[in-house]
């Protein structure tokens, strides 16, 4: 199964785009230089729930992502260091080459998804109900700065 936006791709550029929900996820849960078990949980969540609650255009692209998106997740906490950000900045910004690849509006919908992923893993932890535990670092992360 491929999402039919994907067609000109390259498998390797597929698999980075699938893979972006958990980069987004590690990225944004390891500014604070701890991945708890909170923003890994409530990814998937999200993950899970945009299945059928994204854009209509998005749904088939998370029915694939969830599919192996705690075991990817999982496998990037536990190979998580610290220069892992730079890292996952690195994979990411890749995914602009990709996007001049695909439907214009597409693209739109996806990196705007992200970016809400980026949000939701960002309020995921601490404060009460999540409210107030975004610090600095995460906030500067959050928009993903690296994709334009």
């Amino acid at each position: 199964m491929a999402v039919k936006y994907f067609q000109n791709l390259t498998q390797e550029e597929a698999a980075l785009m699938y893979k972006a929900p958990a980069l987004v996820t590690v990225l944004i849960a390891g500014a604070d230089k701890n991945i708890d078990k909170k923003e890994k949980d409530w990814a998937a969540k999200v993950v899970n729930y945009r299945t059928f609650t994204a854009q209509p255009k998005l749904q088939e692209y998370y029915e694939i992502v969830q599919k192996t998106f705690e075991e990817t997740l999982n496998n990037l906490v536990d190979d998580w260091s610290a220069d892992s950000e730079k890292e996952i900045i690195h994979e990411l910004s890749q995914t602009n080459s990709i996007f001049d690849k695909i439907d214009p509006e597409y693209a739109g919908y996806l990196k705007a998804s992200w970016r809400s992923l980026a949000e939701k893993v960002a309020g995921a932890s601490g404060g009460l109900l999540g409210l107030g535990s975004v610090d600095k670092h995460e906030r500067e992360l959050i928009g993903l700065p690296m994709i334009d």
